[in-house]
């Protein structure tokens, strides 16, 4: 599948939003749990993000080991990471929040959210060519835990194109609405930070390939995935979450924002293997 379809396993979705409204695009959300907004950045806003993060992915192993993670192998392991992320980018690249990409998305967040909105966390990923490591299906919201919904929008930026073998996101439509899933440690490793949902169907999973200069919007309890980048090329994206209420991202009590996320039922985490981790 190219950048540019989007489309499940058994064929294609109508799932495109670039030319809705702005009230039909937070309907897409509410529906879906995510979002693709087609043409979102200019090519120089894509090329200014490339020249902010790359450089910092080119000192990973410098940066400090609570920041610079690796999500696809056990902390600790040899060899050059895996799935390297960069926490809080922002930290260390301050011009990002002077950036085109950031308030594009800021204002997007606005939109979607029906109120202002505040920066609340970001990270970077990257994964290299011929990588071996999925980022397996999870919920946003287990890093947090079981305490207060994040009620943020979080915005999937890629920084090249990226196709479905190269790891693009895929989500499970409506899965924001049936709570939060219970997550464990991937692989049951209690030295790894990433996590995963438990019994997953991912049958109805919609794979979204897109070009650069496409934003993906989803919420704190859509479940998504990305497969290992089995091409030649480095694909690098950049995550920022926007809220309502600032960093801790409490939920109004009406409003857009508290029918988007709705009711948050359901499974919480459970004792050992299963964990709560707040990194946002």
């Amino acid at each position: 599948m190219s950048a540019g379809t989007v489309g499940n396993r058994g064929g294609s979705r109508s799932l495109e939003s670039t030319s809705a409204s702005p009230s039909r695009r937070a309907d897409i959300l509410r529906r879906d749990g995510f979002l693709v907004i087609r043409d979102a950045l200019r090519p120089a806003d894509v090329a200014e993000l490339r020249g902010l993060l790359l450089p910092l992915f080119a000192r990973f192993a410098t940066l400090p080991a609570h920041v610079a993670v690796d999500l696809g192998s056990t902390p600790g392991a040899l060899g050059p990471p895996d799935i390297p992320e960069i926490n809080r980018a922002v930290r260390f690249a301050p011009q990002l929040r002077r950036s085109a990409a950031f308030a594009a998305c800021r204002m997007l967040a606005r939109e979607l959210l029906g109120s202002r909105t505040w920066y609340t966390f970001d990270h970077a990923i990257a994964k290299p060519p011929h990588n071996r490591g999925a980022t397996d299906w999870h919920q946003d919201q287990a890093y947090r835990g079981n305490g207060i919904p994040m009620g943020t929008v979080h915005f999937w930026i890629p920084l090249q194109d990226v196709a479905l073998e190269g790891g693009c996101m895929e989500f499970i439509p409506g899965s924001h609405r049936g709570g939060l899933r219970m997550h464990r440690r991937r692989g049951g490793d209690p030295h790894t930070g990433a996590l995963v949902a438990a019994g997953v169907c991912s049958e109805t999973a919609v794979a979204c390939p897109v070009a650069a200069g496409s934003v993906l919007a989803h919420l704190p309890l859509t479940l998504h995935y990305t497969e290992p980048n089995r091409t030649a090329v480095h694909r690098y994206a950049w995550i920022v979450h926007f809220g309502p209420r600032g960093r801790i991202g409490l939920l109004p009590s009406s409003g857009i924002a508290a029918r988007l996320f709705g009711s948050l039922g359901g499974s919480w985490f459970a004792p050992s293997p299963w964990h709560r981790r707040a990194s946002g």
